[in-house]
Formats: C-alpha cells, structure tokens, sequence
C-alpha cells in the first residue's frame, strides 16, 4: 500500500512563488522609506532659533517634548534649541533633570 505521489499541485507552487515575490517588493520599500528618512536632517540655524522664540512667547512651561512638537522637529534638537534660548536670556530655567529641561518664559 504504497503512498500517493506527494507533489503539490500547481497552483499552490505558484501561489508561493508570488507571495516570495511580494514580501521581496515589501523589503525593498522598506529599505528606501529608511533612506529617505536619514536625508530629511535639520540643523540649529538662526531661523529655527527664532521660529522657536515666536512659538515660545505664548507658552507657560517649556519643555522639549512641547517645543519639538510646536517646530516638528527631533527631541533632541529642541533641547539644543532650549538651551540657545536659555542662553539669549528668553526662558528662565526651572528645573533640569537628566532627560527633561523644564523652563518658563520670561
């Protein structure tokens, strides 16, 4: 009583084939969404430093969170941003911790 053949129908073999295509195509764009997203880089110049003050003048409390979001820009640009500012003499440090500023306008 010997088995059946065993192979698989064609159908199947071409369907795997195609999802192999698709997830290769997936792969790709995700390779060229993260290179696109190294090349969108923002440096401190004068103009955000100022757009930052404007933005800044309303608010209460500043922190980076608050100001990155405001600027869309990274965390760790508002901080340098924020300091900057402290500097000119625009906000007055309140507290600073290791990983947050907390300062207010004056």
């Amino acid at each position: 009583m010997g088995g059946g053949k065993g192979g698989k129908p064609l159908s199947t073999v071409e369907k795997r084939q195609r999802k192999a295509m698709e997830e290769q195509l997936k792969q790709q764009m995700k390779k060229s969404e993260q290179r696109e997203k190294k090349s969108q880089t923002i440096t401190l110049d004068e103009s955000l430093v100022s757009k930052a003050s404007k933005e800044v003048s309303g608010l209460k409390v500043v922190t980076p969170y608050t100001l990155s979001s405001k600027l869309g820009v990274n965390v760790s640009i508002a901080r340098s941003i924020i300091k900057e500012l402290i500097g000119q003499g625009k906000l007055k440090l309140i507290t600073k911790s290791r990983r947050v500023i907390i300062t207010a306008t004056m």
